[in-house]
């Protein structure tokens, strides 16, 4: 069986982040942000806005959740309704050894559920730029570039900006 196959046979399951999975976000962290294409965005950073969000999650209905593999945490993101029928899709990271396969897929659609359950009609977010890969993803998901603009923090760095009607 290959590692495909057998990684296909998993069943994925969407959850709630909590504090007890705070471990297991410090590892997807180092997992999700290992390749060329990920690398302006620091490891330190992901792991502290994860965990931040986390341990924060009931404030404004902003949530962090979790696609796990049993119990492995191999994705995340998080959704917010900002009000005005928008909602803010973050933070989603893939663990690298399973990107292509779906998952992220799944969870954008589970955040986008819990969005409209919220009452966002439009889902917003955005990416630092060129993530060519990332970039792909969020086209093919069926978000349209809505601009880009500087990093406020990292000089040489953008930030591409999307939204999607839910």
């Amino acid at each position: 069986m290959s590692s495909s196959s057998s990684r296909q046979s998993l069943e994925v399951v969407v959850r709630e982040l909590t504090a007890a999975d705070l471990g297991e976000v410090s590892r997807l962290a180092e997992a999700a942000v290992s390749t060329p294409d990920d690398n302006t965005y620091p490891i330190v950073t992901l792991d502290k806005e994860l965990r931040g969000v986390a341990e924060n999650a009931p404030a404004a209905n902003r949530k962090a959740f979790g696609a796990f593999m049993g119990d492995r945490l191999v994705a995340t993101g998080c959704a917010a309704p900002l009000g005005d029928g928008i909602g803010w899709i973050s933070r989603v990271y893939v663990d690298n050894t399973l990107r292509r396969g779906g998952i992220a897929g799944r969870l954008v659609a589970f955040l986008e559920t819990y969005l409209k359950e919220h009452g966002c009609l439009s889902a917003t977010l955005d990416f630092w730029g060129p993530r060519h890969t990332t970039q792909h993803f969020w086209l093919k998901t069926g978000y349209a570039r809505t601009g880009t603009r500087a990093h406020p923090k990292f000089q040489g760095a953008f930030v591409v900006a999307c939204r999607k009607a839910l």
